[in-house]
């Protein structure tokens, strides 16, 4: 579901279609992303997740939430242009896009 609950179909690159199939195993509905509850993870406990990650990996910047779905798309490969880019990530503005490249 995208903003607004709109129903939005993302092309995503085969290792992270992979990585989600992983991630729902054998649920055919709800979240994708659990918490240790099993409950729907929220954006604090994602934005959690991320820091601690970025740190166990020793990156020397950060990963949201938000910019996650554009550090996959480039660490999985994907080079394309700017509008198919913006397309995938579903910005209605070319400089969204521009400020994760």
């Amino acid at each position: 579901m995208g903003k607004g609950r709109k129903p939005a179909q993302i092309p995503l690159p085969v290792s992270v279609l992979r990585a989600v199939h992983e991630a729902i195993a054998d649920r055919g509905a709800g979240p994708i992303l659990l918490n240790r509850a099993a409950a729907r993870m929220t954006s604090a406990s994602a934005a959690g997740r991320l820091r601690w990650l970025t740190l166990v990996i020793g990156l020397k910047h950060s990963i949201s939430p938000h910019s996650l779905p554009h550090v996959l798309h480039r660490r999985a490969g994907v080079r394309r242009p700017a509008a198919r880019l913006q397309y995938a990530m579903r910005h209605s503005d070319s400089r969204t896009t521009s400020r994760y490249d």
